[in-house]
């Protein structure tokens, strides 16, 4: 299978270089500097030099990264909220992550468990945000039936490079007396 791919991949360029980079049907002479890996990737000797006006730049490197190294956390606070049944709560949901990650997008999902008939309403359990943006408030509504302690879980999934797809997790509980 990996065979197909870049089998396509060189049909690609070799469709690119005969009609050429630039949509002229004049043909360009491949540079023997430029080396195609097996993965797709290309390398340039280091007596080459391909400049922005040369069509062999239709062939470009691919930039890898190391995604599943990237760190960032999530947190709830406070970590215990203690209310009157019939009452209203707040907990803030913050992702946080180095500099680097900043605006970095990611979704947001609550949770409350465990669930009965009385179990507290949580407002707004979807959300997307930016690491290091600040905290978003999750607030929930008790019944008068609500009595009993509760697990608040936030999850937040990364939903742009270079963490998507990477998740989060944090709780904190809530007490309804």
């Amino acid at each position: 299978m990996k065979k197909t791919s870049v089998g396509a991949f060189l049909v690609l360029v070799v469709a690119v270089l005969a009609v050429g980079g630039n949509g002229n049907s004049s043909p360009i002479t491949p540079s023997r500097s430029l080396i195609l890996s097996p993965s797709g990737q290309t390398t340039a000797s280091p007596s080459s030099s391909v400049s922005p006006s040369d069509p062999a730049t239709a062939i470009s490197s691919t930039q890898t990264s190391s995604g599943g190294n990237v760190k960032w956390t999530l947190t709830v606070s406070p970590s215990t909220e203690t209310v009157p049944a019939g009452s209203n709560c707040k907990f803030s949901i913050t992702p946080t992550g180095s500099n680097s990650l900043t605006g970095v997008r990611v979704q947001i999902s609550s949770d409350i468990s465990p669930k009965t008939a009385q179990t507290p309403d949580l407002r707004q359990p979807l959300y997307d945000t930016g690491i290091n943006s600040g905290s978003i408030g999750l607030y929930g509504t008790t019944g008068k039936g609500s009595k009993g302690t509760y697990t608040i879980t936030a999850t937040a999934k990364g939903i742009q490079y270079p963490i998507v797809g990477q998740t989060q997790t944090a709780s904190a509980t809530l007490i309804v007396n």
